[in-house]
């Protein structure tokens, strides 16, 4: 039995329209989408066309993004009715079969919410295929339906179904704490190989001050980094652009301040290593900063996860650390700031604020590069949770990043002189370069 039934294609041209004007078909670029199939690589049009109806939703891509994710799900479904020996088309489908299908689901050994999420994009697509073939009594919420959903009675905009397993409520993921942060640095800054120690201390210095996720630090160029420099030598805060991936349509770039000294270890990680790999490896052609040092590769975003979680094992934290939570201390942190500039007491006042200053709300959304500032409600409880003292000078709080960024890196210095890695003269060199920037 195959795997899965799914490829990735990449740069795809897909039907737009025919325009009157040019008296031609006009097509629309996919850089990525999947190809769904069923297990004998026929192909499934059904679940193509659904592909094809949520890229045009505008859903993130990059590397499969959100798409591939509902593609995941909707193929367990193209793969139950490919097994099953009565169901001949998606519209044989009845209430009984969508029992059988969460049976399916329970017998690979998948988690209760995972079930749920495949079932809801599932329903999703069924609806879909309802409005595809005009099948008015396929699938909705009467007993004269194929299949019979339920509305669920805490949100009565989502529905249910009697064979799902109750729901459980819903994971808080929490920022990293800074403690954790300092352990994962220390045993990333003992690796021996300078090289390799120097990569990814910087990897891990966007993620603290930059709230990007894995796959944006991943896709950063050389030029963005360069872009940056020549901003700050204007005399200008060093402004680095990030590509923003979960967003196709609209303003795709956000531009996040950083520390002057972690724009200097990017440019000195460009000119001191990355160089010499990619003349070494003459056969790659690309711009991407990060890169694996054994044959010039970009980083994957699965690499950065198994990196993690050695780190992780290896700093006796557990569970693993993933990059995501970086991302939520970032937004929690920024959140700590203006809380402390604007005297906010409490989650209400912070949440008026937000409404009233839409100023102050277009730079949250910028740092973060969400969309809807509803989505930030989280953090703003966890910065007042973690908020003891709330008279905390403005001033000081402005010139937190920089100064947190440079006690990292002198941290650093004091380990690798400790351990004899480097030696007085250079230890004492580079506090001096780092003091003075």
């Amino acid at each position: 039995m195959n795997k899965k039934l799914y490829i990735l294609l990449s740069n795809t041209n897909l039907y737009s329209h025919f325009s009157q004007k040019n008296n031609s078909i006009m097509f629309i670029n996919a850089p990525y989408i999947p190809f769904i199939y069923y297990p004998k690589f026929t192909p499934c049009f059904e679940a193509n066309s659904y592909m094809i109806y949520l890229f045009k939703k505008n859903l993130s891509t990059f590397n499969g993004g959100t798409l591939l994710t509902y593609c995941i799900r909707i193929s367990l479904l193209v793969r139950f009715i490919s097994d099953h020996k009565n169901i001949s088309n998606f519209s044989d489908l009845t209430d009984d079969h969508i029992y059988e299908f969460i049976s399916f689901l329970k017998l690979r050994k998948i988690t209760d919410s995972h079930i749920i999420n495949i079932f809801k994009q599932s329903v999703d697509f069924l609806f879909f295929i309802a409005d595809l073939y005009n099948l008015k009594y396929f699938i909705g919420f009467s007993s004269e339906f194929q299949i019979k959903l339920r509305r669920n009675s805490l949100n009565p905009s989502y529905y249910t179904h009697l064979s799902l397993p109750p729901t459980s409520p819903k994971n808080i993921i929490n920022p990293i704490s800074l403690v954790d942060i300092k352990k994962i640095r220390l045993f990333v800054s003992e690796i021996e190989d300078q090289a390799l120690k120097f990569r990814n201390l910087c990897i891990l210095d966007l993620l603290e001050f930059t709230g990007a996720r894995r796959s944006e630090i991943l896709n950063l160029r050389v030029e963005n980094i360069n872009n940056a420099n020549l901003n700050s030598m204007n005399g200008n805060l060093p402004l680095l652009e990030i590509l923003i991936l979960k967003r196709r349509v609209g303003s795709n770039i956000r531009k996040i301040p950083i520390p002057q000294n972690l724009l200097n270890n990017l440019m000195r990680y460009i000119r001191q290593y990355r160089t010499k790999i990619m003349r070494k490896n003459l056969m790659q052609k690309h711009d991407f900063l990060f890169i694996s040092h054994k044959n010039g590769d970009p980083l994957k975003s699965d690499t950065l996860t198994t990196y993690l979680n050695i780190w992780s094992k290896n700093s006796n934290i557990f569970p693993a650390i993933h990059a995501h939570q970086f991302r939520h201390r970032f937004i929690t942190e920024k959140f700590k700031d203006l809380i402390l500039q604007h005297k906010i007491n409490n989650v209400d006042e912070f949440t008026k604020m937000l409404l009233s200053h839409e100023k102050i709300k277009q730079q949250v959304l910028q740092w973060t590069g969400h969309t809807n500032s509803s989505s930030l409600d989280v953090y703003i409880h966890i910065a007042i949770s973690e908020l003891t003292n709330l008279t905390d000078s403005i001033d000081q709080v402005q010139k937190n990043n920089s100064i947190n960024y440079l006690k990292s890196n002198i941290n650093d210095l004091i380990n690798d002189f400790n351990n004899s890695k480097i030696s007085e003269n250079d230890f004492l060199e580079k506090i001096k370069y780092l003091v003075n920037e």
